[in-house]
């Protein structure tokens, strides 16, 4: 067990954690704007949305530290640990998320909660079809391309832009639960479920 919290970066978790306290309680309604690709206007994104990327990216990071060789012939139920182990911080952040907001009545962050959820989701899906390090990158990819493409004709964010949906919005939230589910699936279901492209005599294999 101390093996596998050292190798999944339980410290760095925590920090991390430390960080969206802070973020939750005092990035307020400040926002980055974005440019509109799609849109005469570009969209005004609120920072704290894209704090649990911090989450998603030390997860993501502890989860493919480990020895591969050594864990696959692990007597313990390792995919299910490392399952449990995204479940249950995306599932804290978002609880922090939703206090925090209680707490200072800020608009965004209980959304930034239901963030925190689909961010893992989509690390655990990318980090599976594609590998940790690459897996680690989709979801501030998807975040920025949502971003970038999703405002209309007005500057605000279409209806698909689920990462950027206002707190009450049960779509958005049914995308992030759905999204870690999903995760969780493929993590425990599926673990020899990747997609890997290596150089053979000038062919791509799978």
């Amino acid at each position: 067990m101390n093996y596998w919290l050292r190798t999944r970066r339980a410290k760095a978790i925590v920090a991390v954690f430390a960080f969206l306290a802070a973020a939750f309680l005092v990035a307020g309604d400040a926002t980055l704007a974005m440019p509109g690709i799609l849109s005469l206007y570009g969209l005004a994104v609120p920072v704290v949305l894209l704090a649990p990327l911090a989450l998603s990216s030390v997860l993501g990071w502890g989860l493919m530290s480990g020895e591969e060789q050594l864990e696959r012939v692990s007597s313990r139920p390792i995919m299910s640990m490392d399952a449990a182990l995204a479940t249950g911080t995306a599932l804290l952040a978002c609880l922090l998320a939703v206090t925090a907001g209680a707490a200072t009545g800020s608009p965004y962050a209980a959304a930034a909660g239901r963030n925190a959820l689909g961010y893992v989701g989509l690390m655990l899906v990318g980090r599976r079809l594609l590998g940790g390090r690459a897996g680690t990158l989709v979801p501030p990819t998807i975040a920025v391309l949502m971003a970038v493409f999703g405002g209309d004709a007005s500057g605000q964010p279409r209806r698909w832009v689920w990462v950027l949906a206002p707190s009450d919005d049960l779509l958005a939230w049914a995308a992030a639960v759905i999204s870690l589910a999903l995760g969780v699936v493929v993590t425990v279901v599926a673990p020899g479920l990747r997609i890997d492209w290596v150089r053979s005599g000038g062919r791509a294999q799978r």
